[in-house]
């Protein structure tokens, strides 16, 4: 678990780095600048959280489905409920997560007006996409499984969802401070409009905070329950 806590702290000091850089250059009136290093760390947050994501569900292969009898009386009834609305509402931020990155593909690929600054954002979009898909695959997995006795002392995974918890409160802590200052590609606004392109940001960006909010308590659920020493 330390190697997982110190990695996310490096982390999400990497962030607050970025996130200064950010707005020193926003003060200096340098929106082009400021947009690039908000583009940048995007990219680089959501490859990385890919990477842990992927390494998460290699890792919990090792942890096992707990049997339930179905005739029997089930206990935890309420924890399951309690699952199950985590599921649902886990769904909707997955839903506006990708509703908000597909949109902004849809827009770039409109204008076919390709330039670095465009390239950057395809890149930032697909990484999200990507990272969310996983991610969420990995928790509806890890949140069934129950680690087996003989795995108890190596704890298969839980350094990487401890990783995870911190990225998702980094990535959640950014995208609350800044995602609503950065400049977006003239050509996005161009394709939508200003007052489409204002609406499809206040309906979706809302979501893809509350995503990884929500993605962060359900990790924290699974590092506290799935690795619990009696199931």
């Amino acid at each position: 678990m330390v190697i997982g806590l110190f990695a996310g702290y490096g982390f999400i000091i990497g962030t607050f780095i970025s996130m200064v850089l950010f707005y020193g250059y926003s003060g200096q009136s340098k929106y082009f600048d400021a947009a690039n290093v908000y583009n940048i760390t995007d990219i680089s947050q959501h490859c990385i959280g890919f990477l842990a994501g992927m390494f998460a569900l290699w890792r919990i292969r090792l942890l096992n489905f707990p049997y339930h009898d179905p005739h029997s009386h089930d206990p935890h009834h309420a924890a399951h409920a309690n699952q199950l609305l985590d599921m649902i509402l886990l769904a909707v931020g997955l839903i506006g997560e990708l509703c908000f990155s597909i949109t902004g593909l849809m827009g770039l690929y409109g204008t076919r007006k390709w330039e670095p600054f465009s390239m950057a954002l395809v890149a930032a979009h697909v990484s999200r996409i990507v990272q969310a898909i996983v991610q969420s695959f990995l928790i509806c997995i890890a949140s069934k499984l129950k680690i087996n006795q003989s795995r108890k002392r190596e704890q298969p995974g839980k350094q990487t969802i401890t990783f995870l918890i911190i990225l998702n409160i980094a990535i959640f802590i950014m995208n609350l401070f800044e995602s609503d200052k950065v400049g977006t590609s003239s050509v996005v606004v161009e394709y939508y409009g200003t007052e489409t392109w204002v609406f499809l940001m206040r309906t979706f960006s809302p979501l893809t905070v509350f995503f990884r909010f929500h993605s962060s308590v359900c990790l924290a659920e699974i590092w506290k329950n799935t690795y619990a020493s009696k199931h």
